[in-house]
């Protein structure tokens, strides 16, 4: 249930909600806003084209967008698409374009002032931070109480400064700590500003904070991917009492709540998948409901969309907390601005369907919702819930067919058993789940289950960087191979790769890798979670669980869960463990 210390976010939300003015915006204003400025960034591009041009360069201008998208994800950002442009013009200057844009001059790009993709990253993150945190951090009023403090040091207060954000987010995109540094002094130099060009030595002196806050975050969020809920929510906890602006972390963190509340209901034959969102978890025993899961879910995620009210995610979210409270119409008001907002999401469109199915809009919303298997039909958690729609409409053999099909997809075999008995046979899942196992053989995750920290070292050798150590987890990060290693105690639990590494592949996935769900004899992920304009393929294997997510249709990101045998994450451990200051 919920732990000792996981209620410090919660509560956090609750000061913070309270300490704001009204309520998150329940109307259609939401959605109008982010396209009146889309519509305001583009004219405004359009008229600095017109007047300046803009430098048009095929391998630069692919540099920086690719610096965009690795770095979005870390802003909660997924309403607009960022975009970075060469303004022609000699004169050296950086700014953000309705916090859409990035406007970069020929003079900041072919001087040479700026020397590596590393510095223009931390351009762009410390122009992102600015703006965007800036004006929730303002000397923390209206968000945080005077008295509130971390809960890893109790004397000190959590982190409000928007350069420390921008920080974190180039640690997370996988950049040189030093990229942020040198950015900000150029940003100084070419501002005329002397305290923000003496920031370097500050951000220097917040590295190790930075380092950690980064760990708990990439640990958390592999934790929910993969259903390790108790881990996630104390990861995340502690991630949050440090940077407490993040809206990406209170929505993982909410997410981990609602999973585990979601843990404590019963499968129903009756009940449509997305509300338990989405992953097949095998309920064998009956528990009590926990609610008061449920309500912290919900606190984090009011929280997200104080800080942020068109995103994305939390949206939706809410759209499932309205559901399972019976307020129907509230439901469908949040599915629909997250549709709206992200109209070219199947994921989001059909959960929206699936909202007007539930208050009898049946017409349009199957409509929709077989509109969006056909794009995603390679997610069993759509075919789920189409098939149990099947069901109630009477096309059982269509729906039986669908159940035959899921019951030996890793994950799914022991849901399909215990919701419909009848659809699938003991003797015929054995004999399906022998002939499956031969044609899709895992390929072998070069770190095993098991592995110690010696046996990583003769594999791939130390990082250069020092490890990251708190509360009985270490990490190993080798910025130059792109490579995050989480060691609980002495053994390998978690492994997040950002790049391609020695053409190996990872459970039969690598970085760079083209992949289509939807070519014949492609392996189907288990379970798919959105989250914004990304989306995560968890795929079951026989060393433990692999997400990745793609960017141009190719995989950009592989996180790993690879306990060692036998084993679990221990939340035993992690309930006794004291809430102290770091060392």
């Amino acid at each position: 249930m919920i732990l000792f210390s996981d209620r410090v976010p919660a509560l956090r939300a609750q000061t913070l909600l309270a300490a704001g003015e009204g309520t998150v915006d329940d109307t259609g204003e939401i959605v109008h806003d982010i396209r009146s400025k889309k519509s305001q960034n583009e004219e405004s591009l359009n008229n600095l084209a017109l007047k300046y041009g803009l430098v048009q360069n095929r391998s630069v201008n692919a540099s920086l967008k690719n610096i965009s998208l690795r770095l979005s994800p870390y802003f909660d950002h997924p309403e607009f698409r960022l975009r970075v442009v060469i303004l022609d013009r000699d004169k050296v200057m950086a700014y953000l374009l309705n916090s859409q844009t990035l406007v970069l001059t020929r003079g900041m790009v072919y001087s040479g002032l700026l020397e590596n993709t590393d510095q223009v990253a931390g351009v762009l993150a410390y122009l992102l931070a600015e703006k965007l945190f800036g004006r929730l951090a303002e000397e923390e009023k209206g968000i945080l109480s005077p008295t509130e403090t971390s809960v890893d040091n109790p004397h000190k207060k959590p982190v409000m400064k928007p350069i420390l954000y921008a920080a974190l987010a180039m640690v997370q995109a996988g950049y040189h700590y030093q990229g942020i540094i040198d950015a900000v002094t150029l940003l100084g130099k070419a501002r005329k500003d002397p305290v923000l060009q003496s920031m370097g030595g500050y951000l220097l002196s917040k590295k190790r904070k930075i380092l950690r806050g980064a760990a708990f975050y990439f640990e958390g969020q592999t934790a929910v991917l993969v259903h390790h809920n108790m881990t996630a929510i104390y990861d995340l906890s502690r991630f949050l009492s440090i940077f407490p602006l993040s809206v990406g972390g209170h929505f993982l963190l909410g997410q981990a709540y609602y999973q585990s509340f979601a843990e404590t209901r019963p499968y129903s034959f009756q009940r449509f998948l997305f509300l338990d969102d989405p992953v097949p978890i095998l309920r064998t025993q009956e528990t009590p409901l926990d609610i008061g899961a449920l309500d912290a879910a919900e606190s984090e995620w009011d929280l997200a969309l104080k800080l942020s009210p068109a995103y994305i995610p939390a949206l939706n979210a809410k759209g499932r907390i309205f559901l399972l409270k019976g307020d129907e119409k509230g439901s469908r008001s949040y599915f629909r601005k997250a549709y709206d907002l992200a109209g070219n999401s199947p994921w989001y469109r059909a959960d929206y369907a699936l909202a007007l199915i539930m208050a009898n809009h049946v017409t349009r919303g199957e409509r929709m919702l077989r509109k969006s298997l056909k794009e995603a039909d390679w997610d069993p958690r759509l075919e789920y819930d189409l098939a149990v729609w099947d069901v109630t409409r009477g096309k059982r053999s269509a729906a039986q067919k669908v159940f035959h099909s899921l019951s030996h997809l890793p994950g799914w075999r022991f849901l399909i058993r215990g919701t419909h008995p009848e659809i699938v046979s003991g003797e015929q899942e054995r004999g399906m789940g022998r002939s499956r196992a031969r044609r899709m053989q895992d390929k072998p995750f070069f770190l095993n289950p098991g592995e110690t920290m010696e046996n990583v070292q003769k594999k791939i050798g130390l990082p250069k960087s020092p490890p990251v150590e708190m509360y009985g987890r270490t990490i190993w990060f080798y910025s130059g191979k792109g490579i995050r290693l989480v060691f609980h105690g002495k053994y390998l639990y978690y492994a997040i790769f950002e790049k391609k590494w020695d053409n190996r592949d990872i459970g039969g996935f690598y970085v760079g890798k083209k992949y289509d769900p939807q070519e014949p004899g492609v392996v189907k992920p288990s379970w798919v979670v959105p989250f914004g304009r990304s989306t995560y393929l968890v795929f079951k294997k026989s060393f433990g669980y692999v997400a990745v997510t793609e960017k141009n249709d190719r995989i950009s990101q592989v996180l790993v869960s690879v306990l060692p045998p036998n084993a679990t994450v221990s939340q035993d451990s992690i309930k006794s463990e004291p809430v102290s200051s770091p060392k």
